[in-house]
């Protein structure tokens, strides 16, 4: 259903992961999953995770960032 496409969670469930720091932890109020693709194949996601909720602008500027960047990581598969 959502294959390749970045996707926003903003009701991140309870047992989500902490995001931690030498600050302290916080559960994160949004989430978004970026796919790392190349030539159509998906090699894997990366995982933001916000302790703010997301605004819809700040998600398309990650949505476009991801799209329109190459992958600057070499491949080894």
């Amino acid at each position: 259903m959502y294959e390749k496409e970045t996707i926003s969670l903003d009701a991140v469930p309870e047992t989500f992961y902490p995001v931690t720091s030498g600050l302290g932890a916080a559960r994160p109020k949004s989430v978004v999953l970026v796919p790392v693709q190349r030539n159509e194949r998906v090699y894997g996601a990366v995982e933001l995770a916000f302790l703010q909720p997301l605004p819809h602008t700040k998600f398309s500027l990650w949505k476009t960032c991801a799209e329109a960047s190459p992958l600057p990581w070499k491949m080894y598969w």
